[in-house]
């Protein structure tokens, strides 16, 4: 019973999280005996969707992540916020920054981690989200040039416009 109830709470959540067009990752920056271990992350297939990729692939690319799907002109500005916050006590952060897919589609994503350190103040886990907010983007760049537009013809038709 309690299995059938957890099974239908993981597809509920799974669903919320496609539904949001977002998805989840995990950085463990030490192993089990303590010790510190290579950039090890892990990607929830909702993240590579937004990606255009294979979690496994997402999971694979550690260090070159930023190579492989960060869009060129975010890539210093992510990395200084990633050094920083791991070096920091910054308890978490939330980031948007453009990837490039493998088909060369560009998405906005927004990004929030929290970490977790031991008694000795040291990193031991990053959790994160990520969410597609292309549409969102998109949506705030019509909705800007269209209020150009506007006061374009109000200056043009001298007219004059007042907010109540």
């Amino acid at each position: 019973m309690a299995d059938i109830a957890l099974r239908e709470s993981e597809a509920k959540l799974k669903q919320g999280f496609r539904i949001a067009k977002m998805g989840h990752w995990a950085y463990n920056a030490t192993n089990s005996n303590g010790q510190a271990t290579e950039l090890q992350y892990s990607w929830s297939e909702e993240a590579a969707e937004i990606f255009g990729v294979a979690a496994k692939d997402l999971d694979l690319s550690g260090a070159g992540f930023y190579d492989l799907y960060v869009h060129f002109d975010d890539r210093q500005e992510l990395k200084k916020l990633d050094r920083e916050f791991l070096a920091s006590d910054m308890q978490g952060y939330t980031q948007e920054y453009r990837v490039v897919r493998p088909d060369g589609t560009v998405r906005h994503v927004l990004e929030s981690a929290e970490k977790r350190v031991d008694q000795n103040g040291r990193v031991v886990q990053v959790n994160g989200i990520v969410q597609d907010v292309t549409g969102i983007r998109r949506f705030a760049l019509a909705m800007r040039r269209v209020e150009r537009q506007l006061r374009r013809a109000y200056r043009l038709a001298r007219l004059g416009y007042w907010y109540w």
